[in-house]
């Protein structure tokens, strides 16, 4: 158990949360890590705890840029990550003191390609003080791994759940500790939002053993004034763009399912964008006009005369075509009856 994993931590104005952060990444009771931190161009003084956490641990990596955005700074940390496996962390979140040694054995011992945890959501950190030390108990047996609870899936059954109550386990980047053989050329795409729905896909779907260990050992900070918590805004409808180069890219595959799913995604993204377009920007009213017909040109093309969409869905989307406030109230009554988002899709 001595292989070097690279840890990678974007780091941008993150001052009152980054040194939780780091003690909890520095902190790992697997010790071969290489930690690379990229300062982002941080004007709060980031930059300079960055330095002061190296000084104290020769593991500890930093680069300063300016400022380019997450994924120009992870890719920074992957050009130079000299590792046989990555890990993505957020520097406002934390994470499990045997995380990786967990994610590592059973990468290990199940000769997988990625292993993943499950997360849990929290908004500070005195709310996590409570979860057991050790979240598998004694199912660790000396390292090796073998009696770790584990569920064992495809790169494909993975991206499948991309659409379930796993959605968010399954689409991020950051509960993953990759095999670097996978992820090969692959870059987070530049200036855009949403960035892990761009890249994720690619990397899990030539996978053939995906390990998922069913517990919380990632701590995900929910912050007010996060990207993923803002108010809807029009950067938003990069989502857009990710899920159509999803279901393009599983098209040109030949894989028939996983482009129904991405499709399905798709078309209740669009609509829900437009809902939130008519309330907050209605007088967006020519990108309202060309959502309407990329959501028409999608159902015709793609959901109507698909072979593995359901009825239920080629009427539920159609309803949207017919009567589009009709199909959002009946969707916020769904909601409200607490069916969940993912099953609506």
């Amino acid at each position: 158990m001595d292989e070097l994993i690279s840890v990678i931590i974007p780091v941008y104005n993150v001052r009152n949360y980054l040194g939780e952060c780091l003690t909890s990444v520095m902190g790992q009771t697997y010790p071969w890590l290489e930690i690379i931190l990229v300062d982002d161009g941080s004007t709060d003084g980031s930059g300079e705890i960055c330095e002061e956490y190296a000084r104290q641990d020769g593991r500890v990596k930093v680069i300063h840029q300016e400022n380019a955005g997450l994924s120009a700074a992870r890719n920074a940390g992957l050009d130079i990550a000299a590792g046989e496996n990555f890990f993505f962390v957020d520097s406002d979140d934390l994470v499990h003191v045997k995380m990786i040694e967990y994610l590592y054995c059973a990468l290990a011992f199940h000769q997988g390609d990625v292993s993943i945890c499950s997360h849990l959501k929290f908004k500070e950190s005195g709310e996590i003080q409570n979860i057991q030390e050790d979240c598998l108990g004694d199912s660790l047996n000396k390292g090796e791994g073998q009696e770790i609870p584990v569920q064992v899936y495809t790169g494909k059954e993975c991206i499948s759940m991309f659409y379930s109550q796993l959605c968010v386990d399954m689409v991020v980047v950051w509960n993953k500790l990759f095999s670097r053989d996978f992820f090969g050329s692959v870059r987070f795409p530049l200036g855009r939002k949403y960035e892990d729905e761009f890249v994720n896909y690619k990397i899990l779907y030539p996978m053939k053993k995906c390990i998922y260990l069913p517990c919380p050992l990632y701590y995900y900070r929910a912050r007010e004034n996060s990207i993923t918590q803002e108010r809807f805004n029009l950067g938003a409808l990069d989502r857009l763009d990710a899920l159509a180069e999803r279901k393009d890219y599983f098209r040109k595959l030949g894989e028939g399912e996983l482009c129904a799913l991405a499709a399905r995604k798709y078309a209740a993204v669009i609509a829900d964008a437009m809902s939130q377009i008519t309330k907050f920007y209605p007088e967006e009213k020519e990108l309202l006009r060309r959502l309407n017909r990329e959501f028409r040109q999608l159902y015709w093309e793609e959901l109507v005369c698909g072979r593995y969409i359901k009825k239920a869905d080629k009427i539920k989307y159609g309803l949207f075509i017919i009567n589009r406030h009709l199909y959002w109230f009946l969707k916020k009554i769904y909601m409200e009856m607490g069916k969940g988002s993912e099953k609506w899709i």
